[in-house]
Formats: structure tokens, C-alpha cells, sequence
């Protein structure tokens, strides 16, 4: 699947800011991939839309919010050990911008 890491981390981006739906999309940012059945696909504002799910897109909730509702449900006596050991990991966390933007 090397096709599918190179489009993860070459074209997956995470704004600064909350996504803006309406935003006027320049078209020099957007990358072209040839699948193995010879289908092109074109990868625009998806690029964008597709890392907005871990920080509330729609009716999703971000993982901050997840993880703040997982740590008030744990015991006061072992909540500061928890919160120290809290590890994100996976490929999408390499995503550029993603660890400014959390």
C-alpha cells in the first residue's frame, strides 16, 4: 500500500483553524494520483476535510473532547498518572499541522 501512505502523508493537511466549507479553494493545491487500475483521482479540499473529524466536524466529536470526557469520568486519585501517559499514535498523528492545531 504504498500508494495510499504516499497520499496520507503528502496530501492530507490539518488547518490551523476550524475548516471552513465555503472556503474558495486554490487549484494549484491540489494533487493528482494514479490508482492501480489506471483511474486518476484528484485530491483538493479533501486533502483538508478528511483530518477535520479530530477536531469536530459536523456531528462528530473532536478527540480533545473525547479524551476531557474520559479523564473527568477517572478516579481524582490516579487522574494526574493517566493524564501523563496519554499517548496519541498512528500514522494520521504525522499529519502536517496536526499537533499545532490540537
Amino acid at each position: 500500500m504504498p500508494l495510499i501512505r504516499d497520499i496520507k502523508e503528502n496530501s492530507f493537511k490539518v488547518f490551523q483553524q476550524k475548516f471552513n466549507h465555503d472556503i474558495k479553494f486554490n487549484f494549484a493545491d491540489q494533487t493528482s494520483y494514479e490508482l492501480p487500475d489506471k483511474k486518476n483521482i484528484v485530491i483538493g479540499k479533501e486533502a483538508y476535510e478528511i483530518c477535520e473529524i479530530f477536531f469536530g466536524y459536523d456531528n462528530y466529536r473532536s478527540i480533545v473532547d473525547m479524551l476531557n470526557d474520559l479523564i473527568n469520568k477517572i478516579d481524582v486519585n490516579i487522574k494526574k498518572d493517566v493524564i501523563c501517559n496519554i499517548v496519541l499514535t498512528g500514522g494520521t498523528i504525522n499529519t502536517r499541522m496536526f499537533f499545532e492545531r490540537f
